[in-house]
């Protein structure tokens, strides 16, 4: 049977309704890919979330979606309650090549944060909302920059201190980022002060980098502000990877490179693997504490020897909630240690853990 050829009119239509369906296949089957006027999108890749920082007017939308082959859950801060601005939350994690799309209505600075990651992940950004007659300036953004701004003007210098030292780690390496970072120290009081947490924060974004070449990490220079690079590092890690015989095989390589020089390198190692035990289970029932921090104890048990460094970072990474505020409904300032007496076997570790926690809650001052 001979087919009848088409007139140029016809293969014009046919060309056209071809064109036409793969439009409708492409927004049935990936709607929450496609853009639109007045969308913005911010990614969760390798780095972090890029841009980190955006500027929309009050009513527009952003879109969040990762490039990483795991789970995520972009969120507003304060990190585990969401509290800044509650109806900035999925409720849920996101699966690999999901998209979750908000419409900010709110004007004001809007910090955010990957849910999964642990309590120094890097992985945060900034939504600043604006009226809708305001001027927004456009940004030229450019990732992993290789210049070195000068954070001495900066109007959060922690942050920016933090966005340099993990743009020349991921350019340049770690030995040139603790290099960088010992500049800054020497010629800013504020980041001495602040370094230990700092390179917490080092550690945590160095276990992207470096994950599959863990041992690489264990240089002279990550023993800089008492070796909080390694409770950041062993935080990030065990959180996302919650294997305690490999922690305790790393702790036990940091031992053997930095031992000598640095006996107290390996406790370091194991106070991170209790902040890590803490964070993978977010506590939020804080008046069934003891309950929620058994099966953080029952990790730290496994680490033998190590288990007051352990219980130390556990609790220390308690301290941090107290002092971010996160139980201040509890009113425990007549007795910052009542967690600890709910927790006799382990009593001493945890007032170890919290001792500053009696200094907060005293408004700073032991009189």
């Amino acid at each position: 049977m001979t087919r009848k050829k088409l007139t140029k009119k016809q293969e014009i239509f046919s060309l056209i309704g071809v064109v036409l369906l793969v439009l409708v296949a492409v927004k049935f089957l990936y709607p929450k890919l496609t853009s639109f006027e007045g969308g913005h999108t911010v990614e969760l890749g390798e780095y972090g979330f890029f841009p980190e920082e955006i500027t929309i007017r009050k009513g527009e939308t952003v879109t969040f979606r990762t490039t990483r082959n795991e789970p995520f859950w972009p969120a507003s801060n304060s990190h585990p309650v969401h509290d800044l601005y509650p109806e900035f939350d999925p409720k849920r994690a996101l699966r690999p090549g999901e998209t979750w799309s908000f419409t900010f209505d709110k004007v004001g600075e809007w910090g955010y944060h990957d849910h999964l990651g642990s309590y120094y992940s890097t992985d945060v950004g900034m939504i600043r909302v604006v009226d809708t007659t305001s001027e927004i300036e456009t940004t030229s953004y450019t990732p992993h920059t290789s210049e070195i701004q000068n954070c001495v003007e900066a109007e959060s210098k922690r942050k920016c201190w933090v966005n340099n030292l993990k743009t020349t780690m991921a350019k340049d390496g770690l030995k040139e980022a603790f290099q960088l970072a010992a500049e800054y120290y020497k010629v800013d009081e504020e980041f001495a002060r602040n370094c230990n947490d700092i390179t917490h924060y080092m550690g945590g974004f160095a276990y992207r980098l470096f994950r599959d070449d863990k041992e690489s990490v264990v240089i002279p220079e990550s023993t800089y502000c008492a070796l909080g690079f390694y409770h950041g590092f062993l935080e990030v890690w065990f959180h996302n990877y919650p294997k305690i015989e490999e922690a305790i095989s790393f702790c036990s390589h940091v031992e053997g490179v930095l031992g000598e020089s640095q006996p107290l390198a390996i406790g370091n190692c194991y106070h991170g693997v209790g902040h890590g035990a803490y964070h993978m289970y977010h506590i939020s029932d804080w008046d069934n504490f003891a309950k929620g921090m058994e099966p953080v104890c029952d990790i730290c048990e496994g680490t033998g020897e190590q288990i007051w460094n352990c219980l130390d970072g556990a609790f220390n990474a308690v301290n941090m909630d107290y002092y971010q505020s996160r139980y201040e409904h509890l009113e425990i300032k007549e007795n910052p240690f009542r967690f600890c007496e709910e927790l006799p076997k382990y009593k001493l570790q945890c007032y170890d853990g919290l001792a500053s926690t009696l200094v907060w809650g005293a408004g700073g001052r032991l009189e």
